[in-house]
């Protein structure tokens, strides 16, 4: 983490309280020049790029410093220590072929993790010490000697056998397989953790309508009861972002938390993240970390901003264009009654996942004028500096910038009221917050302050909807927005869920509060 300021909301502040120079009728926000420049002029002024870039880079010299360090504590068998050390010397080690950094650090951790036994992740990175060039730098010997004193102690003969053959190293075959093993076995999926008969990511035993009062709902289908404990819905984020407080705790892109302390994946540009494997990895650049590696000191002071840059960075620009289009010939109920993309088989990066997405309620018209031209603004600047990382310069879309600023203002309004937090337990039988997220589907429930489901996240950010009671046939499914009667009165309730939410709650146990306060007042 870093402790460099860039000022972004008390610059919008300035612009939207103080600065007489910024002319924008808070009644006609719309006035995308004057943004763009405004944005554009924040951006170099700060020296935005320039700072981030100072913070989150690649350093040979912090990557040799630790790893020094990390001898020392080797020296003095102060393994945990040491294993630290070199993952943060693996962490600032440049990819480079004419750079030891990382080829080095790897082959040190490897000596650190046979010490503690941990055979497989030796070899993991005995073979990334070899594929980065370690025999450039120094003799591989010791390296193929650690090889098979690790394959020898995980009972792999053969495998050790052909090492020795290879490099003309010779072996005893008398030692002892190691007992050891502390790689995380994957954890199957129970009978429990599954739905058999979908509509959409929904159970069967769900349908999906409309009514003026609640919009769209989920309820209990026609003569299908839904039991206590029974999965209603499965669903794995649009978009997400990891909370800045758990990078290195928790994988970057798929929130599972890491197995093994200081054992994991870098990125080959900036030093700031972790992942669980190669795969996660090589998915985050492709989706969407490529766009925003120099930009993360930044992202992470970015609040939602963060959330919906990712968003738009991941999207196909194509596709945002063919639904913003669509959308123009359609008012916001049509858009809000079209329950078909949430009813058709869905993945996190499908067509229908990111319709369904879009047509989410804003609640724009509600908002407070200065909230919105808030907004407005902090979308220009995402969508400015996605420019600025060549995320949209293969397209010839016309009007391509104004679009996308229009699209982006959309999803920050929509944030507000439909994005979730992903909650894991923790030690003392609470929950912490470790991520937030976009599930689509999830956001069609409506709000209850004595709700029906329970919701679990599992496998990092995947989540799970169970029924906390029996669902009759036909009764609405419902979720708690944050706050339910046993956290706060009616009073409290009511006032933050106008706040946030801009409705009045008519739950049964708000009617029964209500009607109890009435009562109180005539008597």
């Amino acid at each position: 983490m870093n402790d460099e300021n860039f000022g972004w909301f008390n610059f919008v502040q300035k612009f939207l309280l103080k600065d007489n120079e910024f002319k924008i009728n808070l009644n006609n926000d719309r006035n995308p020049d004057h943004m763009i420049k405004i944005c554009q002029n924040y951006i170099d002024n700060s020296k935005l790029i320039e700072k981030c870039l100072k913070i989150n880079r690649k350093d040979s010299k912090k990557s040799y410093e630790y790893r020094l360090k990390g001898n020392e504590c080797y020296a003095s068998g102060l393994w945990n220590e040491c294993l630290h050390l070199y993952s943060q010397s693996l962490q600032y080690a440049p990819v480079s072929n004419d750079d030891d950094s990382l080829p080095l650090a790897f082959g040190n951790r490897s000596a650190v993790n046979f010490q503690l036994e941990r055979y497989k992740l030796s070899l993991f990175d005995i073979q990334m010490a070899i594929d980065n060039g370690y025999g450039n730098y120094k003799s591989e010997t010791k390296l193929r000697n650690r090889q098979i004193e690790c394959l020898l102690r995980l009972n792999r003969l053969d495998d050790a056998r052909k090492i020795s053959d290879m490099f003309g190293i010779r072996f005893s075959s008398d030692l002892k397989p190691s007992i050891f093993d502390s790689t995380e076995k994957p954890i199957a999926n129970s009978e429990n953790d599954k739905i058999t008969e979908k509509i959409g990511l929904f159970s069967s035993k769900v349908c999906l309508s409309y009514d003026n009062h609640y919009g769209r709902c989920v309820r209990a289908g026609n003569n299908k009861s839904i039991e206590s404990n029974e999965l209603i819905l499965i669903e794995h984020p649009y978009v997400h972002v990891l909370l800045p407080h758990f990078e290195c705790k928790y994988c970057h892109h798929c929130c599972r938390q890491l197995s093994t302390i200081d054992q994991f994946e870098c990125c080959s540009k900036c030093t700031i993240i972790a992942y669980c494997s190669v795969e996660c990895r090589k998915n985050s650049w492709q989706q969407y970390h490529q766009y925003e590696c120099s930009l993360l000191p930044f992202l992470w002071q970015f609040g939602i901003g963060h959330l919906v840059y990712r968003l738009m960075a991941k999207t196909n620009v194509d596709l945002i264009y063919n639904i913003y289009q669509d959308s123009l010939n359609k008012s916001s109920k049509e858009i809000e009654q079209n329950l078909q993309p949430f009813l058709q088989p869905s993945s996190s990066t499908s067509k229908s996942t990111y319709y369904a997405l879009f047509s989410l309620q804003t609640h724009q018209n509600q908002m407070n004028p200065v909230d919105v031209l808030s907004y407005r603004m902090t979308a220009t600047l995402i969508i400015e500096l996605l420019f600025r990382a060549n995320r949209y310069q293969a397209t010839e879309i016309k009007n391509l910038k104004q679009i996308l600023i229009d699209v982006c203002f959309r999803h920050l309004c929509q944030t507000i009221i439909n994005s979730h937090t992903v909650m894991i337990p923790d030690s003392n039988d609470g929950s912490i917050p470790i991520a937030t997220a976009f599930y689509p589907s999830l956001s069609l429930l409506n709000h209850s302050c004595d709700p029906n489901i329970q919701i679990i996240f599992k496998n990092g950010i995947e989540c799970f909807v169970h029924s906390n009671r029996t669902i009759r046939s036909n009764e609405q499914i419902f979720n708690c927005y944050g706050i339910n009667y046993r956290s706060a009165d009616y009073k409290q309730r009511q006032q933050l869920l106008s706040d946030q939410y801009f409705f009045h709650c008519k739950c049964q146990i708000c009617k029964n509060e209500s009607k109890k306060k009435k009562f109180e007042i005539l008597k």
